[in-house]
């Protein structure tokens, strides 16, 4: 193998980067933006029966409904995150390797390949990259994991990745 083709790199999982990858994945999903959509209306709507048709209970109704979608998904979200983070496979840290064959994840003797062709979406958070595997599935590698491996990973992601695959802006 090309040393120059392939790196390797360690990821320890934590609650904030599952947490990250949680938020990205409801909020770019056609539901989490049609949340935010109603969400924002929601917001328009209790100022309209609030402020000018002085209409306490339909305000308060349209409240409950912002609060719900602006702070109880984001906790769910944070919740998920918590006990995701709990799970033995991330408690160990997992040995990423990028190279021509795919993307390698090992931990505990256990291997596992996959094909670059088989990758689905490659994207970015603010905080990490996702290799999604599926509408559900991702590999989440974090940037602060990554360190000064950061510029040579996201260089042989996008040689490997497919192109109309990558929506890294």
């Amino acid at each position: 193998m090309d040393e120059t083709k392939s790196i390797s790199f360690d990821v320890q999982m934590n609650e904030e980067y599952l947490s990250d990858f949680l938020t990205h994945h409801t909020y770019t999903s056609f539901s989490g933006i049609a949340q935010l959509v109603i969400g924002f209306l929601g917001f328009f709507a209790m100022i309209f029966f609030f402020f000018f048709q002085h209409d306490l209970q339909n305000g308060l109704i349209f409240l409950v409904l912002d609060v719900l979608i602006f702070f109880y998904v984001p906790y769910q979200n944070t919740k998920k995150a918590k006990k995701q983070a709990q799970n033995d496979a991330f408690k160990k840290p997992l040995h990423y390797t990028i190279s021509e064959e795919g993307l390698t994840v090992e931990q505990d003797g256990e291997s596992q390949t996959v094909k670059w062709r088989n990758i689905q979406k490659l994207t970015s958070t603010r905080k990490s990259y996702l290799v999604y595997l599926g509408k559900l599935n991702a590999i989440v590698l974090p940037f602060g994991e990554l360190g000064d491996k950061r510029g040579k990973a996201i260089e042989l992601l996008k040689e490997y990745v497919p192109a109309g695959r990558i929506k890294i802006k």
